[in-house]
């Protein structure tokens, strides 16, 4: 019955199993075997007795009929059914042969019951089961045409098997009921064990585990003479990340330094969170040295996997630094905290050697933190540094406290009450005066978004809260370093626009020509629908224009009548001067094509370059316009200035020579609507808050 067991335990999810070769092999071994047995049991009837060919050709001829079921049939169903049916026939003719009804073989029936009631499920098996009980018991009665009512004897054969069947449904049922039970139990215990053992965050062991493991493999290590280690591990900033992140925050971290530890050891290695931000490893016959290098191996990748992971910790190793798990665990943390400790001098020590060679000079750092202990922090940090400090607590008050200390560096907390510090970055940002102060956001958020929004409203420099020391004043140091540099670009600039004075100061005729220019290119720009800053760069650009003639002698510049062509060689070549005069510098860039090219003409026959229509920079090409209509009206040693209507008519003349056709109409338009200057040859002043210079 070996056969009818294993089947049964192993039931397919449709209720039909899949029979392996192995299985196969057991199933004909116990029919034949259970052949052999009634052929031995027909011994007792010698009028039965066969010749022992025939009873091997009957058994061949058995074994041969269910092996071809399992040979031509593949579905699993139907082979059931083919072996159900010749052991129905085979039992019939042995119950036949043996005296019918009153013949014990008939308990034999059970067989091909079992087998199709514990293949399938119940209600599958019900209805097969019961034609074969009908079949087997019909063949039963044929054969061994027994005198009496076949009714009688046939109703008293079905309804004992299939009481038998009943119950050996029922017994199946229960079995896989029970079978199924013990597996849900089994997934249930399963899962219990490894919440006891496991750590719910980081699927980490848990501390009860790694105390267990760790007397199993001391108790192992003494046996065999091997070293083991332990190593203690927890996070350098776990408070700093929670206060200023949140928890959430803190537990990712937390993941991210499980998934280091698990990467740096062995597969063979134990890894358990014991609570908190500490973790412990266990490292089955590993000496000091090995150790060791996993531990530099925990700090490099917890490095290289995001930069404000620092991972302390502490070794220690059996037999050297004790012998039973209390100690051994005592001497790693030990180590562990002598570790931090360096750590932490380390860092000062490097925060006090950055301070102690980066001479601040007294630039003024302005922070702007609502957090008390912060901005006390920093504060100190930076005036150990040699830096000067201001600090402001409301979002609201920063700007007005750039504008009244003017600080070469401002740290800008991002949230903050009054405004935040987004809105007050763009707002400094957007301020002619105050744009180019340099400004670093520091908040506690590190998500793309955040960064992206500090650099749409134009911060500097975006730093992570908490902060490295270090890292925070080399940043400061660089930012400073900038402003100073703008300091000194504003005041090489101041020293070009005085220049540009001083040359129209040299000829009566032209003083007051730069601002003038300026003036028309900027209402030309205006109506022409040019960018605020492009109307900036006109202005500049205007004020500049014929600061190469500075380089043209007083002889030729002033001189009252008509010009040589040597002359005029040098007159012509004053705008590559102020090019090559202005373009070292960094915020002229936009300004070198109106300085250059304000000369040249539509038709291609202007100077230096010769360039003609669109090739022109639209900005010189609007200044070309400006400054032509102010030479027509203002006085010359060698003519007299005309009135704006006949300078409009000289204009026109010249659409599609001189000047761009889509510009004059515009222009003439925006003079006329002009009320700023009631006389041409007025000195045009801007008022006092000019733009400030381009970067």
């Amino acid at each position: 019955m070996s056969n009818i067991t294993q089947t049964a335990s192993r039931v397919h999810q449709n209720g039909v199993t899949s029979q392996k070769p192995l299985d196969l092999f057991w199933l004909l071994l116990g029919r034949f075997g259970l052949a052999l047995l009634a052929a031995a049991s027909l011994l007792r009837y010698p009028q039965y007795n066969p010749l022992p060919s025939l009873t091997a050709a009957a058994i061949a001829l058995y074994i041969l009929l269910l092996l071809g079921v399992h040979v031509l049939l593949r579905n699993q169903r139907w082979i059931a059914v083919g072996e159900m049916l010749i052991d129905t026939a085979a039992v019939a003719l042995l119950v036949a042969i043996t005296g019918g009804i009153r013949s014990y073989y008939i308990l034999l029936f059970i067989i091909p019951i079992l087998r199709f009631t514990t293949t399938f499920k119940l209600h599958n098996s019900f209805l097969p089961v019961i034609l074969a009980v009908s079949l087997g018991a019909s063949l039963t009665l044929v054969l061994t045409q027994t005198e009496g009512p076949n009714t009688a004897r046939l109703g008293s054969i079905i309804g004992g098997i299939l009481l038998v069947a009943a119950f050996c449904g029922v017994v199946a049922y229960e079995c896989r009921s029970r079978h199924k039970a013990l597996a849900e139990l089994q997934k249930a215990n399963e899962w219990l064990r490894q919440a006891a053992e496991h750590d719910y965050l980081t699927k980490l062991y848990n501390r009860r585990y790694f105390s267990q493991r760790l007397r199993t493999e001391l108790e192992n290590a003494k046996l065999r003479g091997t070293p083991l280690a332990v190593i203690l591990t927890d996070l350098d900033n776990l408070k700093e990340i929670n206060d200023s992140d949140g928890h959430e925050a803190g537990d990712s971290a937390i993941v991210k330094a499980a998934a280091v530890l698990s990467s740096s050891v062995r597969s063979t290695d134990i890894v358990a969170r014991l609570g908190g931000d500490e973790f412990g490893i266990l490292l089955p016959n590993t000496p000091r040295e090995a150790a060791r290098n996993i531990v530099n191996r925990i700090s490099e990748i917890a490095g290289q996997t995001s930069p404000n992971l620092s991972i302390s910790a502490g070794l220690a190793v059996y037999p050297e630094d004790a012998d039973d798990p209390d100690s051994l665990l005592r001497s790693a943390d030990q180590d562990l905290y002598r570790n931090k400790a360096l750590k932490k001098s380390r860092s000062i020590l490097s925060v006090a050697e950055v301070t102690q060679n980066h001479n601040g000079n007294g630039a003024l750092i302005l922070i702007a933190e609502d957090d008390p202990i912060a901005s006390e922090s920093l504060q100190e940090l930076l005036q150990m540094a040699g830096y000067r400090t201001a600090a402001v607590s409301d979002g609201s008050q920063v700007v007005e406290m750039v504008r009244r200390l003017r600080p070469d560096t401002v740290l800008l907390d991002v949230v903050m009450p009054g405004a935040d510090g987004t809105t007050v970055c763009r707002q400094i940002k957007n301020d002619p005066e105050l744009r180019l102060t340099p400004v670093v956001t520091i908040t506690g958020q590190s998500s793309r978004e955040d960064k992206l929004a500090a650099i749409a409203a134009g911060a500097d420099d975006f730093i992570r809260k908490p902060y490295d020391r270090v890292e925070l004043l080399t940043r400061v140091k660089a930012l400073v370093n900038n402003s100073k540099l703008n300091e000194r670009l504003e005041d090489l600039e101041a020293v070009l626009f005085s220049l540009a004075t001083a040359v129209e100061a040299r000829d009566p005729y032209t003083r007051g020509h730069s601002r003038r220019v300026g003036h028309y290119a900027v209402l030309l720009g205006r109506a022409i629908g040019m960018k605020p800053e492009e109307l900036q760069a006109l202005h500049w650009g205007s004020m500049l224009h014929d600061i190469g003639k500075i380089g043209i002698p007083d002889a030729v510049l002033l001189k009252p009548g008509r010009l040589s062509e040597e002359e005029m060689l040098q007159i012509r070549s004053h705008p590559d001067i102020g090019a090559n005069i202005c373009r070292p510098l960094k915020s002229a860039k936009v300004l070198l094509p109106i300085i250059k090219h304000h000369h040249e003409r539509w038709d291609g026959k202007g100077y230096p370059s010769g360039l003609s229509g669109e090739e022109i920079p639209l900005s010189a090409r609007v200044v070309a316009v400006a400054d032509a209509f102010d030479a027509i009206t203002t006085d010359r040693p060698y003519r007299a200035g005309c009135p704006a209507p006949v300078a409009f008519d000289i204009l026109r003349e010249e659409i599609g020579t001189q000047f761009d056709p889509n510009l004059i109409e515009p222009f003439i338009e925006a003079v006329q609507a002009d009320t700023s200057l009631p006389r041409q040859q007025q000195i045009y002043e801007p008022e006092r808050e000019e733009p400030a210079l381009l970067q």
